[in-house]
């Protein structure tokens, strides 16, 4: 009998292993697949702004009118060299704005034959493009929008990476076919959304063409210097194959040459043949690491991406667990005249683990540990990631939600729109996708800090340097989404957050962009269902009178929270939701000198009300325009890091570091989510 529960015992320990890592395996591809598709998804959101933005530019009529003044005079007999730097004068100020708005380093507009019309580099104009151009630059005129890319562009004695997005020109009577270009600095955009995948000790997702070189930065360029496949300071980008090294040069500690003659990994040379693909028994990558990952060519750019992470760590929970599995196998020999008692204990033990596991929820790769918020659009849960172990925020769409299909397009529009955020005083999205019960779920960087409403309720009006501080960080966040044509529609005190990370301190984050908006889509129902959006006692006039936002309702929104800092009472007050939405609609709003208990400087006090003017025209334009004025302000004293140490040392009691969700005097974990007032019956919000 004993023998017979020996057997058992070594082939149910043997099923298990199998099973863990099976179940390992399938999770892991999952996961690098999820991962992969994000990243994809945000870079093809990214390159059709790149390329809506060049189209705009090449029908630019003052632009398209300049190109042709251009080329009408180099076509004649003798052209007048004023005349056409006049004219490409004109062309780089009309351009101007926009290079400064996107990012873009620089320009070029190529006519027939391939000659350079005009450049920011004036040592290209008058001459055909140089052969650093990639061959779909050279060879002929494009005749719709095209993305290039990252080369490495020469000009004179200098090289540098560089990357394209182009458009043709509007075609008119006298002006030649032509391109417009603008050159992007890869390291930039194109590199910051890849670097979003780097995961954990090793996970990276990284870009590379179909030689095998890579398009973005890797994680490990110190390393790939001290092993010599890089040069002093030289960056991975561009520089480096993904070729077999045929060792493993972190572990062994020896040093390589670049070598053109190696394959490439195993992932590179499945990628360039088209297609996409997961391996997750292993490959060695570029350093000759054993890795794991995804890939996809994406075959209409000209590109592929790659998320990978180390093996060891992506199987360090099954690593952990060889000793366990060798002791079972040995207690089983050893132990065999007690298999019955051993029975017993293994017994007690799946029950023991059947009720821990009932107690862990678990979301797709994340373990949910606490709820930490609830609203309309479902709740918020703080977790961490099974692989990357990351403490993260999950927010997640309640199932019986899940059968609408208008509240399922605001969610997926909701995490679209985030995810293209990726400013330092904004929540970060990591990650999104469905469960095989079918919830949606989004997961997100997780803020440990107090809200500003918290703040204040605790502590009364701020100073108006600290003020200034926390609406400059603020404007920051809304300047990027207002760049990228987005509004945010629920600027409040409780969606900002201020945080202590990394040693600094008053670090601002904007929150909950979950009912932002893009200015001009035709998905208004999607949002507002009826109603209007927003919250009551920070809401714009438009917005209440029924109008649509665009950036100055943000601006009117950040214009109260100010007036709410400053003096610590809100604009006006109301009985209820409507009598509000009518005082923000008509009323005048009260001079901050006059209720405020404290100095208010009068550049900040016109500032402030400028915010709060009734019409959007007397507001400043977007977020970048506010933050520009609020620079400019000249206050007796600014609020320094000193300052900040000192406010959070006296209030310490008031805002324990307790990782844990308290009331309204307590740290929050995550988004503050409150119910708009479309979702409203008769709150103030």
């Amino acid at each position: 009998m004993a023998g017979v529960l020996v057997v058992v015992l070594v082939a149910f320990a043997a099923w298990c292993r199998v099973r863990v890592i099976d179940a390992t395996r399938e999770l892991l591809a999952r996961d690098l697949s999820t991962l992969l598709n994000a990243e994809v998804e945000a870079l093809e959101a990214w390159i059709a702004g790149e390329e809506a933005s060049a189209l705009a530019a090449a029908h630019d009529p003052v632009v398209v009118s300049a190109v042709g003044q251009i080329a009408s005079e180099l076509r004649g007999a003798a052209p007048d060299p004023r005349e056409v730097a006049h004219w490409r004068a004109d062309l780089g100020e009309q351009l101007a704005p926009v290079l400064e708005a996107r990012g873009y380093v620089g320009y070029l507009i190529v006519g027939p034959g391939d000659v350079v019309l005009a450049s920011s580099r004036p040592e290209e104009e008058d001459h055909p493009l140089g052969a650093s151009y990639p061959t779909e630059v050279r060879k002929q005129l494009a005749s719709e929008v095209q993305f290039v890319p990252p080369f490495m562009w020469a000009t004179g004695d200098r090289s540098e990476p560089a990357m394209l997005v182009g458009a043709p020109l509007r075609p008119l009577v006298g002006v030649p076919k032509a391109m417009l270009y603008f050159r992007l600095d890869p390291a930039a955009a194109f590199t910051r959304i890849l670097r979003v995948g780097r995961g954990g000790r090793s996970g990276e997702t990284y870009a590379f063409d179909r030689a095998g070189v890579l398009l973005s930065s890797s994680r490990f360029d110190e390393m790939l210097r001290r092993a010599g496949l890089l040069g002093p300071g030289q960056e991975s980008i561009l520089h480096m194959r993904l070729a077999d090294p045929g060792v493993d040069l972190v572990r062994a500690g020896v040093s390589a040459r670049p070598d053109a003659t190696r394959r490439l990994t195993h992932m590179a040379a499945e990628a360039v043949r088209g297609g996409e693909g997961v391996d997750v028994t292993g490959y060695r990558d570029y350093r000759g690491v054993p890795v794991v990952g995804a890939w996809r060519w994406l075959e209409g750019r000209g590109f592929g991406v790659a998320t990978e992470v180390d093996r060891d760590e992506a199987y360090g929970p099954i690593l952990a667990l060889r000793p366990v599995f060798a002791a079972l196998f040995a207690t089983a020999v050893l132990l065999g005249a007690l298999g019955l008692v051993l029975a017993l204990l293994m017994q007690r033990q799946r029950v023991r683990l059947a009720h821990a596991a009932a107690a862990v929820k678990k979301l797709g790769q994340y373990h949910l540990e606490e709820r930490i918020g609830e609203g309309g659009m479902g709740a918020v849960y703080k977790a961490t990631h099974a692989m990357l172990k990351r403490p993260t925020a999950v927010k997640v769409l309640p199932p019986e939600t899940s059968a609408d299909p208008v509240a399922m397009a605001r969610f997926e529009r909701e995490v679209q729109h985030t995810a293209q955020l990726t400013h330092p005083n904004t929540v970060h999205v990591y990650d999104y996708g469905q469960t095989d019960g079918g919830r949606f779920y989004y997961a997100m960087e997780l803020v440990d800090g107090v809200n500003l409403r918290d703040i204040v309720r605790t502590t009364g009006p701020l100073p108006p340097a600290r003020a200034v501080h926390i609406l400059a960080g603020a404007a920051a966040s809304l300047a990027e989404a207002h760049r990228l044509g987005w509004v945010h529609r629920d600027v409040k005190p409780s969606n900002i957050m201020l945080c202590r990370r990394r040693g600094l301190q008053d670090v601002v984050k904007v929150l909950d962009f979950g009912l932002a908006k893009s200015v001009g889509l035709a998905e208004t129902g999607i949002t507002r269902r009826g109603g209007v959006v927003g919250t009551p006692r920070y809401i714009s006039p438009e917005v209440a009178r029924g109008e649509e936002a665009d950036a100055r309702s943000d601006i009117y929104g950040l214009g109260a929270v100010a007036f709410y800092l400053l003096t610590g009472r809100a604009v006006f007050e109301g009985a209820d939701a409507d009598e509000l939405l009518a005082k923000h609609a008509r009323d005048v709003p009260p001079a901050l000198s006059a209720v405020a208990s404290q100095h208010i400087p009068e550049p900040l006090e016109r500032l402030v009300l400028r915010c709060l003017a009734k019409t959007r025209e007397g507001r400043p334009a977007d977020a970048g325009v506010l933050l520009d004025a609020l620079e400019a302000l000249e206050m007796d004293a600014g609020w320094t890091r000193r300052d900040a140490e000192r406010w959070w040392r006296e209030h310490e009691a008031d805002f324990p570091a307790t990782p844990s969700v308290r009331g309204s005097q307590g740290r929050l974990l995550t988004v503050s989510i409150e119910a708009p007032a479309s979702r409203r019956r008769r709150g103030l919000g």
